[in-house]
């Protein structure tokens, strides 16, 4: 039974990006890709490739990226090192380069509950910081790049500061499960 926002079916799947996509999602399916820093591209490439032919809506979402390592926040990250917020940066402006005019949508950090819970720094606040700063990264490239910026706490809490993003092509996004 497919869940429903704003009393319209919706059909998700959230599947890892080393995994083929099943032929059998009805058209029109969202799929988020997960993937780490270390998913070799051309793979990510055969996925969107694969959902483009399917008809299939297509997020990608990083579980790990540089600076952003939610199974173990403690470790060097974009809050306490502010250095590594370029390379997060970085690594988001290459994919926006890499997928520029491609129907793919963005997801800045998949399910960061980690860094909140964790880091005493990072807070509300700090959170818009980053989706601002990365959101002008990405479209600087590509002005049209669909954003989605998961809620903090489970999807329970979007900052307020992030509000007037809507309408730049930013979902603000609640629970995902």
């Amino acid at each position: 039974m497919p869940q429903h926002v704003n009393n319209i079916p919706f059909l998700g799947r959230c599947l890892s990006a080393m995994d083929e996509l099943p032929a059998d999602l009805p058209e029109g399916t969202l799929v988020r890709l997960v993937f780490d820093q270390n998913t070799p591209l051309e793979i990510l490439d055969q996925r969107i490739e694969q959902g483009m032919h399917y008809g299939l809506r297509m997020q990608l979402a990083p579980t790990e990226a540089p600076g952003y390592h939610p199974q173990n926040p403690l470790e060097a990250n974009f809050v306490t090192e502010p250095t590594l917020m370029d390379d997060f940066c970085a690594f988001w402006e290459n994919l926006a380069v890499r997928y520029a005019k491609m129907p793919v949508e963005f997801v800045l950090l998949h399910c960061p509950e980690g860094y909140w819970k964790t880091l005493p720094d990072f807070g509300p606040a700090e959170y818009a910081v980053m989706v601002r700063r990365v959101e002008k990264v990405i479209h600087a490239v590509e002005a049209g790049r669909p954003i989605v910026v998961d809620g903090m706490d489970h999807g329970r809490y979007i900052p307020t500061d992030l509000f007037d993003l809507a309408s730049n092509n930013v979902a603000l996004c609640g629970a995902w499960d």
